[in-house]
């Protein structure tokens, strides 16, 4: 189906779930979604709790990219199908030895341009949490310019229970949205935060009960559709600049720290355990 398939009077009655929206694409284990000049693209793995890979994050960058340059779309929305938002990189597909190979050119050439398109895209760029956002999951979600959660949704920056620190521009997001405090103490622990407390930190906008949760998201995603895009886009702009004034930074640095975690025997260690289905300890190297 075609994006102009997905557009009609009738599109901007702000009611319904996005993940229920006319189909305007599939491309790999991802979903898109349109209503109007508002889209969703949705992580479409539920069995896996929407876990990640290699190819899926390919797949989000092309759909981002043309998402940012039609001008049809006027909004767009990150989210998940079934219970989860995204439970992360998929462990068992994005860590194989050809996988770890691949992986700094994979950051840089992937990801980077995924996170900076998100920030630097001329439309709002809202993540609606559904369930658990975990990892480059929860990445994904904070570099959005608006979260909105469930309240049963969990957030949690799970890169130290693998021994890996933090990626997916997170080192930056987080920062900016909750403080040095909250970003250490998520960071080093990998404990989830409650939608509630996550409201309270800063880290999403708004936090709605599950029976008003999908109508909530769409009339939001439908209402930053039919207003000033041009408006919306310069104030991305200058608060990018004051916000995420070293992003790109940010995501080199990650790049290169995280390819030295690649080669600890912790990290080693913990993917092992977690494949095999084992309990995951470090030795501290």
């Amino acid at each position: 189906m075609s994006a102009e398939d997905t557009r009609d009077s009738s599109t901007q009655d702000g009611t319904g779930d996005i993940r229920d929206w006319p189909v305007r694409s599939a491309e790999g284990g991802l979903l898109v979604t349109q209503k109007g000049a508002a889209a969703a693209v949705v992580f479409n793995r539920p069995e896996r709790l929407n876990a990640l890979t290699l190819d899926d994050t390919h797949s989000l960058l092309t759909v981002l990219r043309e998402l940012s340059a039609d001008p049809t779309v006027r909004a767009v929305a990150l989210t998940g199908a079934g219970r989860g938002f995204s439970a992360g990189a998929d462990l068992e597909g994005a860590f194989t030895p050809d996988a770890l190979a691949a992986m700094p050119a994979h950051l840089r050439e992937i990801t980077t341009p995924t996170l900076t398109l998100i920030r630097e895209m001329p439309k709002p760029v809202v993540a609606a949490v559904n369930g658990v956002a975990a990892g480059i999951g929860c990445s994904f979600a904070l570099a959005c310019d608006l979260v909105v959660a469930r309240r049963s949704a969990r957030l949690t920056m799970a890169f130290s229970k693998i021994g890996l620190s933090l990626d997916g521009g997170s080192s930056a997001t987080l920062v900016a949205r909750a403080g040095f405090g909250t970003a250490a103490w998520m960071a080093m622990t990998g404990r989830p935060v409650s939608a509630e407390m996550a409201l309270g930190r800063g880290l999403v906008d708004e936090v709605l009960e599950s029976e008003e949760y999908d109508s909530g998201v769409s009339r939001l995603l439908s209402d930053l559709a039919a207003g000033p895009t041009r408006s919306f886009a310069a104030t991305k702009r200058l608060l990018n600049a004051s916000g995420y004034p070293r992003l790109r930074e940010a995501l080199e640095a990650e790049a290169e720290i995280v390819e030295d975690m690649f080669a600890t025997n912790d990290f080693r260690g913990a993917i092992q355990a977690v494949v095999a289905g084992r309990p995951v300890s470090f030795q501290g190297d």
